[in-house]
């Protein structure tokens, strides 16, 4: 609250309170503690700190293994290491791309597409800024949303302004793995055909549906036109 709020002391007050009260808990699944304090120390100034904090929570999560607390760290050392996160970003997007973790993904790609358009990259931006505003507004994250929008703008992009739908509003994994899935294949045919898992067909065949507007694979060929 006290970071969202802005305050840099009070933010780092509760950091410390939280460090000392979790820091026998090693799981940033169960406690992130370590990545809001670096987010706290970055607001006050004291950026080396932050990188090495950020830095354990991301060595904790990739030994554990979880998604979301890996691409939660991953994203917010990312931002913090400024031009230099862009990569650590990407990483953050990939570990997300197929979880449960929706919200956390968007907040991923709101991050990255973030930190392309800084790069001077407007064109690169713009999908992952998309798939943010997409997410985040089915999550109703509206604050993930809003930022999303706002750097699609900076970018020279003219988003809807609410969640976007039909064949247009198709990213290109879910729009062919949708043709696929109309034509027949099953989804473990698509996994083999696309390189991907089960569960990423069935995650995107489930955005696709609803955005179309469908319940069903038979409905797909009609649906796509």
């Amino acid at each position: 609250l006290a970071l969202a709020g802005g305050g840099s002391r009070d933010a780092l007050e509760a950091a410390e309170d939280y460090a000392r009260h979790g820091a026998y808990v090693l799981n940033p699944a169960h406690a992130p503690w370590r990545s809001l304090k670096a987010l706290a120390l970055d607001r006050a100034g004291r950026t080396e700190e932050a990188l090495e904090i950020a830095a354990s929570e991301v060595e904790s999560g990739r030994q554990i293994g979880a998604p979301r607390a890996l691409g939660r760290a991953l994203r917010v050392l990312g931002t913090l290491q400024r031009e230099d996160g862009i990569d650590t970003l990407h990483e953050a997007v990939a570990v997300l791309d197929g979880s449960p973790a929706k919200l956390e993904h968007a907040k991923a790609l709101a991050a990255l597409g973030a930190a392309l358009r800084r790069d001077r990259r407007p064109s690169d931006s713009r999908e992952p800024l998309r798939q943010a505003l997409e997410l985040a507004t089915v999550c109703g994250a509206d604050p993930v949303a809003e930022l999303a929008r706002s750097e699609l703008h900076a970018s020279g992009a003219r988003p809807r302004t609410a969640a976007l739908s039909g064949v247009e509003a198709l990213t290109p994994s879910e729009s062919r793995v949708a043709e696929l899935a109309a034509g027949g294949d099953s989804n473990k045919d698509i996994a083999q055909t696309l390189y991907v898992t089960p569960k990423t067909v069935e995650v995107h065949l489930s955005n696709a549906y609803r955005k179309l507007g469908i319940r069903s694979r038979r409905e797909l060929p009609a649906a796509l036109g």
